[in-house]
């Protein structure tokens, strides 16, 4: 035999023991040999017995045995037998054909011969003949059907086929561990264990009193069957032309291959059992899906059952027991995995939506009264019922006889879309106490429900009246869930609905998204409402100026930053400003399109506190599309500025702009900006002069010349030529008949005298004529000599300053010409210290005049002096 490893023979010789064999084994595994090669127990004299089996599995598990025992007839003493054993591959005896391998060598071996076969021979197998015995239906529920115990089965009448037919139709793995005798006096023993089958005759039973296993009697009638399935297992073991267990029905995922055993059978038979009551029974799948979970098994590892659940579903569907089909339906989804509920999603709502349309207010008490129940009702079977309400013939909006628990309403908004839309129209939320009280049960929803509420209401929201309701869907949002929102509720109303803004972009802040919903709104290059959306998201901050003067579209984001500006309370826009890059990228957005953006341009620039060049640069390009009171707000804003704070470097362009904004302007408030205090000496020189520059502003500035003049004489540094020419230019464009001027003349030509130093003279020619002229008529011109002819005081202070300082020296005779007073000034000179050095240092300088200046020049010295001109 192919599978014959090893054999041994066993038999008398002055005892029992070995006789001849070709394997050693262990000591263990040869003692259980030499032992269970022995017959079980004493013989009765005369008693004769037929050659019997024996199987069982090596405790090493090396090999398997089989074994044939004969009556040892000539042997010295009684009860003596000969053994033939056999030792297989453990994959030999696996194999069914491997067992009909053994039992075929087996009737061939005699007592005397071992049988020498070929393959071909050995598969010459005889028929199996069936097995008739009355007591085969106990044995099968002992050894399958119950807990297995050892057994004895006494009086048999067929044990070697019965032990064959059991042998080929047991798994792999329990034919491996499986221990059996034909033919017993005793109990037989394998590792500390009785043998699981033995056969023993009716004169042994004494020898079995304290078995605890299962006893089989003989002559026993046949008892009814305990179980339902012990005929089909009968059959098919013991009568079948192929002995088997019936397990062909049971999906593969549940079985176990080699290592099947009795529970695998029974599952086996339940299986089959369901499976046929399963196209006429719904609680049949049910059973079948029980089958599977208390294995572990998913659906996916069965494909066969997506049919069959399929069938169940389908009968609930048409049931006219409508209680009955939404238990069954409820049974059926919380049987199934979440994970796997998806692959009857559609087929469960569409079964709930026809059990809903042909009975709606039974379908819905029947759902709410498994909820009262704590049955967990799936996403998919209320969507159905929820959808099957949805009809504009059930109206259920309006309607008040379906009693929908707030509970159960908030369970279908979640689970149907179409639900959502029938009962959050526009009209309906109309009723402001409906859509409080729904806005309410939304904001007391834990975050999973609001989550699911979010995917179907949404869609739903068009009208203001819905705010309330988008504010609570929107509590505790995570970003992806504003981001979310705010698309839907684009594609919905098109940004059209203003009053979401709010809630929106609350909840955008809140979940720290902002940013990614401007990103996202940004992408509505079509939309109007999408830009006022997007202006609601800025905030008065720089991150947020930011984020719009890095938009790529140009046009988009500068008529942004404008309305942006003109949304912008004067607080918000000062403390926007003190950012310097929020100040400059807002600027730099505006001034792209002055003519467009002017108004909001001049705004910025007088709050903001940039560079005085930006300001005169950018002022100057706003100025011809802006307004009077703009004009005049800039113009405070940046001349005050200027005239305060800037450089001889800033000069070009701030005198351009002074030129251009200086109009705008009263004449106090230009004075006042020309000189203040704290300013250094050449800036307000420089500020004088810019008086001068402009003839309006010259005009202007004239009226308040007394205001200017008491300013600056209250400096004593120097201001410098052009701002002192300036200055005598204004006094010169005053009315000398107006006693304001006087007094403005005596002032300036005060000053004058103090400042010598400095090239004054300007002052001094301008102012002197003035007062001078007004000295006979006015006792009192705020001068501070006490002399009673004040002409002749005034006209040596004046001699004396030019005479005593660097001043030019024919200024002091062009001046005494516009006072009328040249003969007596001359003669002050022409008695004065060295007045021949200083008539030369007059000539000399006399020459840098005109022609018409300088003749009259050299023609009043001549009248004391000897001049040749």
């Amino acid at each position: 035999m192919s599978g014959a490893v090893h054999r041994q023979r066993h038999g008398y010789k002055n005892g029992h023991q070995l006789l001849a064999g070709t394997v050693k084994l262990s000591r263990t595994d040869q003692d259980l040999v030499d032992r269970l090669s022995d017959i079980s127990g004493p013989i009765r004299p005369g008693q004769l017995f037929e050659p019997y089996l024996t199987f069982y599995p090596l405790p090493s598990e090396s090999y398997f045995v089989i074994a044939k025992t004969w009556q040892d007839r000539d042997a010295p003493r009684a009860g003596c037998v000969i053994t033939q054993s056999v030792f297989l591959a453990s994959e030999f005896w696996e194999r069914g054909e491997g067992v009909r391998q053994a039992f075929a060598y087996l009737s061939k071996l005699t007592l005397d011969t071992e049988s020498s076969l070929t393959d071909d021979d050995e598969r010459d197998y005889r028929p199996l003949p069936s097995v008739g015995d009355e007591r085969l239906p106990a044995l099968v529920e002992a050894l399958f059907l119950e807990d297995r115990k050892p057994i004895v089965v006494f009086d048999p009448r067929s044990s070697e086929l019965i032990t064959e037919r059991l042998l080929l139709s047991l798994w792999p793995s329990a034919r491996q561990s499986f221990a059996v005798c034909t033919f017993a006096l005793g109990a037989r023993k394998i590792g500390g264990r009785d043998f699981d089958l033995v056969f023993a005759p009716n004169e042994a039973r004494s020898k079995f009193a304290d078995w605890t296993g299962r006893r089989i009697e003989s002559g026993a009638s046949a008892a009814p069957a305990r179980h339902r399935w012990t005929t089909q297992v009968v059959e098919r073991i013991f009568l079948s032309e192929a002995p088997s267990l019936p397990l062909s029905s049971l999906p593969d995922v549940l079985q176990r291959g080699d290592r099947n055993d009795e529970s695998v059978l029974r599952l086996s038979l339940l299986w089959e059992e369901l499976s046929q009551r399963a196209s006429s029974s719904k609680t049949a799948a049910l059973g079948l899906l029980d089958i599977l979970n208390s294995q572990n098994v998913r659906l996916a590892a069965a494909p066969q059952m997506k049919l069959v659940l399929d069938h169940a579903i389908g009968m609930a569907e048409v049931s006219t027991d409508a209680e009955d089909a939404w238990s069954f339906l409820t049974a059926l989804s919380a049987k199934i995995s979440p994970s796997e509920l998806t692959l009857f999603s559609e087929r469960l709502t569409d079964a709930a939506m026809t059990l809903t349309r042909r009975d709606p207010m039974g379908s819905t008490a029947n759902v709410s009264a498994l909820r009262t129940q704590n049955r967990d009702i799936p996403k998919s079977l209320l969507r159905g019922l929820g959808e099957g309400l949805a009809t504009p013939e059930l109206n259920v909006a309006a309607s008040n006889s379906f009693q929908l628990s707030t509970d159960l309403m908030m369970a279908l908004f979640a689970a149907s879309p179409g639900f959502a839309h029938a009962l959050l129209s526009p009209a309906a939320l109309e009723n402001t106490a409906y859509a409080a009280d729904l806005a309410q049960e939304i904001a007391q929803s834990d975050s999973d429900r609001r989550r699911e509420l979010r995917a179907n209401i949404l869609p739903c929201l068009s009208s203001p009246e819905a705010v309330d309701i988008l504010k609570a869907l929107l509590r505790t949002a995570s970003p992806d869930d504003v981001l979310e929102a705010v698309e839907t509720i684009a594609r919905k109303t098109r940004f059209e609905e203003s009053a979401f803004d709010a809630p929106l972009i609350e909840a955008a802040i809140d979940a720290d998204a902002l940013v990614a919903v401007r990103n996202l709104a940004i992408d509505y290059v079509d939309l109007s409402g999408a830009d006022r959306f997007l202006l609601a998201t800025l905030r008065a901050e720089e991150g947020d100026v930011l984020w719009l003067a890095a938009l790529n579209n140009v046009d988009r984001r500068n008529a942004l930053a404008k309305e942006f500006v003109d949304r912008l309370d004067q607080r918000d826009l000062m403390r926007l400003l003190r950012h310097t890059a929020a100040r400059d990228e807002l600027l730099a957005m505006l001034a792209e399109d002055p003519q467009t953006t002017a108004s909001q341009l001049t705004r910025v620039l007088a709050s903001a506190n940039t560079s005085i060049t930006r300001t005169a640069e950018l002022g100057i390009a706003a100025w011809p599309w802006i307004g009077s009171s703009e004009r005049e707000q800039l113009a405070t804003r940046a001349l005050e500025r200027t005239m305060r704070d800037s450089k001889s470097a800033d000069w070009p362009l701030t005198d351009r702009f002074f030129a251009v904004a200086a109009p705008s302007l009263s004449g106090r408030q230009l004075v006042q900006f020309a000189s203040p205090a704290t300013a250094p000496a050449p800036l307000v020189g420089h500020n004088i002069a810019l008086l001068d520059s402009v003839k309006p502003v010259a005009k202007m500035v004239t009226p308040y010349l007394s205001e200017l003049t008491e300013r600056l004489v209250r400096r004593f540094d120097n201001l410098g030529p052009d701002a002192y020419v300036a200055w005598a230019r204004l006094l010169s464009n005053a009315d000398p008949r107006e006693a304001s001027t006087v007094h403005v003349a005596a002032a300036t030509f005060e000053y004058a005298m103090q400042v010598t130093r400095f090239p004054a003279s300007p002052l001094a020619a301008a102012a002197f004529p003035i007062f001078y002229r007004h000295l006979p008529t006015k006792k009192e011109v705020g001068l501070f000599w006490t002399e009673i002819d004040r002409r002749k005081s005034a006209r040596r202070l004046l001699v004396d300053a030019f005479t005593d300082s660097k001043w030019p020296p024919a200024d002091l005779i062009l001046t005494a010409i516009e006072a009328d007073i040249t003969e007596k000034v001359v003669g002050l000179i022409s008695r004065g210290y060295r007045a021949e050095a200083y008539v030369t240092q007059i000539t000399n300088d006399a020459e840098r005049l005109e022609p018409r200046l300088r003749k009259a020049v050299l023609k009043a010295l001549q009248s004391e002096f000897d001049l040749d001109y």
